[in-house]
Order: C-alpha cells, then sequence, then structure tokens
C-alpha cells in the first residue's frame, strides 16, 4: 500500500512539474511575411501577427501603440520602408504582405527594412 501511494505522489509531481516549464501563452514564431498595421510613423510601419489582431479587438480600451504593445505584447514588428510608393494607400488597419530585406533585429518589437510592402485589404 506504501508503495503504491509513494508512486502516486511521484507520479502527481512529475505531472505539475512538467507543467511549469511550459507557458501556455507562449507564441509560435512570427516569419514576418503578413500581419495588421497598427501604426505608420514617418517612413516606418508596425506591423503585427495577424492571429493577434483577435485580441487587440477585443481591448478596444488600449488607445495608444504603447499601451497595446506594454499590455498585450503582439508579436510585431517595426518596418522600414525605403520605397514610399510602397505605403502609398497602405493605412492602419489593413492586412499587408511583406518581403524583408536583410536580416531581422530580435528587440521588441522587431525590427527590419521591407523591400516590398503590398497590402491584402482594407480596414
Amino acid at each position: 500500500m506504501k508503495v503504491k501511494t509513494v508512486l502516486t505522489l511521484v507520479l502527481l509531481a512529475a505531472v505539475a512539474l512538467a507543467g511549469c516549464g511550459s507557458d501556455s501563452k507562449e507564441k509560435a514564431a512570427w516569419d514576418y511575411q503578413s500581419g495588421r498595421v497598427i501604426a505608420i510613423q514617418n517612413d516606418q510601419l508596425l506591423v503585427v501577427q495577424s492571429k493577434d489582431v483577435t485580441e487587440l479587438e477585443l481591448k478596444p480600451e488600449l488607445e495608444s501603440v504603447d499601451e497595446i504593445l506594454t499590455v498585450l505584447r503582439p508579436q510585431a514588428i517595426w518596418l522600414t520602408v525605403t520605397d514610399e510608393t510602397d505605403m502609398a494607400g497602405v493605412e492602419v488597419g489593413d492586412d499587408v504582405r511583406v518581403e524583408i530585406e536583410g536580416g531581422v533585429a530580435e528587440s521588441y518589437p522587431a525590427q527590419a527594412t521591407a523591400r516590398k510592402i503590398e497590402k491584402v485589404q482594407s480596414k
């Protein structure tokens, strides 16, 4: 009887410890190739992963970009646009496809240069 109790306790402890090691809200890697524009500043667009947009829509009280980034921490990237014609007609709320030129700085939000931006859908 004692062996069965000890084994049960060991099994429960193992399951509990295994659950502590993973963050259920951990987000899968994003390739930065599509998303929604949530801010435009000069020659830069702030784009978030499309699946994070639902969270943004559920929190309309978050009015500033800083609040959105701090509270929701969506996967986001600031894209510097080198060809101004790519930004023509792109507005906050638009879904876009992006081609990255060079590497991505893994800061938060990430940063990169956009080779091409294509508007997919209007708000």
